[in-house]
């Protein structure tokens, strides 16, 4: 169908981090990152649009042993409606979204401050699963000839599905 597209992709990634005073080397190894959607062309002025991906993300932060946190992992999904009016000199846009992050950094409250080898802060520890959710609008256009303004607005909710204190689950 001409309305309809299908995209994906594949990100390959490969990270590599060495302390050059310590010689302690981080590698999390070869990664693939894949990404899918679907746009779907209502009329001429509005099109339906879903998106999805993984999330994969090297962090650069240490924990109490001194050892790099893991990545952040998760997943991505994301759908929407899009508008162009005027030949284009007027966009909007409405979506809604869910994140799911494993891993994410976070302040170590029971570690030693300023934390070991550092000048300052709490170590960090690897959080549970964090579930975002939100909408985003978001509108742009030319008003006049070469002046842009654009106005949005985003609203997210961010909960901890799961987490190693059990006291952080749902807040």
């Amino acid at each position: 169908a001409d309305a309809l597209k299908l995209i994906t992709g594949l990100r390959a990634d490969d990270y590599k981090r060495t302390n050059e005073q310590t010689g302690q080397g981080y590698t999390p190894g070869h990664q693939y990152t894949p990404y899918g959607g679907l746009i779907y062309d209502l009329n001429g002025n509005h099109t339906l649009y879903t998106s999805w991906t993984r999330i994969f993300q090297p962090q650069t932060v240490y924990d109490r042993n001194g050892e790099v946190l893991d990545p952040i992992t998760g997943t991505n999904l994301e759908a929407g409606i899009k508008g162009e009016y005027f030949d284009g000199r007027l966009n909007a846009s409405l979506a809604v979204f869910q994140i799911r992050q494993r891993n994410r950094a976070v302040d170590d409250t029971s570690s030693p401050n300023p934390c070991p080898g550092s000048s300052w802060g709490y170590c960090q520890r690897a959080s549970g699963e964090v579930e975002s959710k939100g909408v985003e609008a978001e509108i742009s256009g030319e008003i006049r000839p070469n002046w842009q303004v654009s106005a949005g607005y985003a609203y997210v909710s961010a909960k901890y599905r799961k987490d190693s204190d059990p006291s952080n689950i749902g807040e």
